[in-house]
């Protein structure tokens, strides 16, 4: 709640039986208990009201008043049953259940009582009469300043979004981070941002984000996302340059990804308007065909490769909740993890220690398994976080949560926390995260070299690999190449121009 004419946010802070009213200011400098909590019993609906310039808010069942410095405070109005109070003029107003009570503010009690609606939830006034024209600073374009404009006494000062540097000319910009980063979706307000691995600094990117999915390739320095309202896959750099349309999907979207860098081919999961339209696809990037490799699932959401194994897992919600595991064609279905699930919504393999880690958004747990689903075993849990994407690097987990205005870090074998990143009320919903360091890169040996020599897919299989063939293509008997003998030779060259020498990073084939 705002007081507009001297321009202070005030709240209700505190849990109950300790709640007081704050005042802030739009400067930055530290917020004041304006009543402190000696003054209240249970107070809610907190309102300032232009007329008599006063606050007024709901305690327990009465409405009560005071300046807005907090000093006179009055009782009014008894409201027995009141779940919200409002203020107009010379009367106030409250609900109880389905009926919305009126009184003036010389009465002690309810004079009109409506009872013409039902499940009342909250009420508004308007009159334009009481709306004052409060010009400013800010009021013309925006006070010069390209983002966020704050009306002070001398004049106004400009701001910038979390992880943006003011400029001289009052522009806003960040210089993106090149290494040992993780890459972030904050879902509340289509941000994607950079969190610094050694300092938990962020960096805002110049790119707008629809869907929580995200993928970086670590070789191309190239950043996959999806485009929920056009149903597209799409690619861009850390500085938003060079967009290209990947894949349309068509009546579903793409919500999570993993790249194979054996072949640089990108999987999703994707989810439609209905259980019949969910499915996982994969698309090679640069002969840009597709296929759909399982098909008719329910609500996949996130998907992990582990292509030196030739593994696939990913998590399912709809009518069941498990964790499925196949070879990268889409074979040899197995169930990791079908009791004891909330909604597990973020998976990541440890390379090192052959463990599968999940975070699961009901139970606030952080599980891990073997690759087959044995040695089921809880590492930690967060109460109340509401976990949603995990990752690793080297020792440590690093996981988002929805109630959770950071990224936290922890270790992969104690479940200790670790310092790393602080609150950051900016923030919204923290989701979908890919980390960029210098590790080594996991591949298959079977399809890295020369694509397999398989014509156009080569899929990565526990015992060496299956070559594929775009939807509605059939390989041909020697199950290397597709109908279309053109694709061979296009082929040739594909891994060369995604992946010119690896651009120097090492890879590791963890071999059987």
């Amino acid at each position: 709640m705002q007081d507009m004419n001297i321009k202070c946010p005030y709240w209700i802070s505190g849990l109950p039986g300790s709640r007081s009213v704050i005042r802030g200011t739009w400067s930055r400098d530290p917020p004041r208990v304006l009543i402190s909590e000696a003054n209240f019993h249970r107070p809610s609906s907190l309102q300032y009201d232009v007329s008599s310039n006063r606050l007024y808010w709901l305690d327990q069942f009465v409405i009560k008043s005071s300046t807005t410095n907090g000093s006179d405070i009055k009782i009014h109005v008894i409201t027995i049953g009141a779940t919200l109070a409002f203020v107009y003029k010379d009367f106030f107003g409250w609900i109880t259940g389905d009926k919305i009570n009126f009184a003036r503010r010389s009465s002690t009690s309810a004079e009109v009582i409506s009872q013409t609606l039902s499940n009342i939830t909250n009420v508004v006034v308007f009159d334009s009469s009481l709306q004052q024209d409060k010009r400013g600073t800010c009021q013309v374009l925006n006070g010069g300043c390209e983002e966020i404009c704050i009306p002070i006494t001398n004049g106004r000062r400009c701001e910038c979004d979390i992880g943006l540097k003011l400029q001289a000319d009052n522009t806003c910009d960040s210089d993106q981070l090149m290494e040992n980063f993780i890459i972030v979706t904050d879902v509340s307000h289509e941000r994607l941002l950079q969190i610094n691995l050694k300092n938990g600094s962020i960096v805002k990117l110049p790119i707008t984000a629809t869907v929580p999915g995200i993928a970086f390739d670590k070789v191309t320095k190239t950043l996959f996302y999806s485009d929920r309202e056009r149903e597209t896959i799409m690619s861009t750099t850390l500085h938003g340059h060079n967009s290209s349309l990947i894949y349309t999907t068509g009546f579903a979207y793409a919500d999570r990804f993993a790249i194979d860098y054996s072949t640089g081919n990108l999987y999703y999961t994707a989810k439609g308007s209905n259980l019949s339209r969910d499915y996982i696809g994969v698309v090679h990037r640069s002969l840009l065909l597709h296929k759909v490799l399982l098909s008719n699932l329910n609500s996949p959401m996130e998907i992990v490769l582990y292509p030196s194994k030739g593994f696939l897992f990913w998590v399912e919600f709809g009518n069941k909740t498990q964790i499925c595991r196949t070879h990268m064609d889409g074979s040899a279905r197995l169930f990791i993890a079908t009791t004891n699930l909330g909604l597990p919504t973020g998976l990541t393999i440890d390379l090192a220690g052959s463990r599968l880690y999940w975070a699961d958004s009901k139970t606030n747990h952080i599980e891990f398994s073997d690759m087959d689903g044995g040695n089921r075993q809880i590492l930690a849990t967060d109460y109340d976080a509401q976990l949603m994407s995990i990752g690793i690097q080297g020792q440590y987990l690093y996981y988002t949560a929805w109630n959770r205005q950071r990224i936290t870090k922890m270790d992969k074998i104690t479940g200790s926390k670790i310092p790393f990143m602080s609150n950051h009320p900016e923030l919204g919903r923290l989701d979908s995260i890919d980390i960029y360091a210098d590790d080594v890169l996991d591949v298959s040996v079977s399809c890295f070299n020369k694509n397999g020599l398989c014509s156009t897919f080569c899929f990565p299989t526990p015992t060496g690999r299956t070559c594929g063939c775009q939807d509605n293509l059939k390989l041909q008997p020697d199950q290397m190449t597709c109908d279309e003998d053109t694709l061979q030779l296009e082929n040739e060259v594909s891994k060369e121009t995604i992946y010119p020498c690896m651009l120097g990073r090492p890879v590791a084939v963890w071999e059987l």
